[in-house]
């Protein structure tokens, strides 16, 4: 797999889209978006028709400031759908 790089800063509505095909030929399709500058926000979907699965959620990334450190803290969430049981979903934080 090839690796993909980002800008570290992200334009406000710029877009990501990949699709990536699996050995069983099934194919899973990306799409995120920079849909807020301050605070940063990251709108993402993930779809995979032929297995079921649909993902959607945000990340929200917040800097701490601890003295002579810096931490990173990614908040967010991501909504699993499984439409092959019944609409099955999962909600992960």
């Amino acid at each position: 797999m090839v690796g993909v790089k980002k800008p570290y800063n992200p334009v406000l509505g710029e877009f990501f889209r990949s699709r990536c095909t699996f050995d069983d030929g099934s194919s899973a399709f990306f799409v995120a978006e920079q849909v807020s500058h301050h605070p940063p926000i990251t709108a993402m979907f993930y779809h995979c028709p032929d297995h079921h699965i649909a993902i959607e959620g945000d990340l929200r990334p917040k800097s701490r400031f601890f003295g002579n450190s810096v931490g990173m803290i990614l908040e967010g969430y991501a909504k699993i759908h499984f439409d092959r049981w019944d609409d099955e979903e999962y909600l992960v934080t």
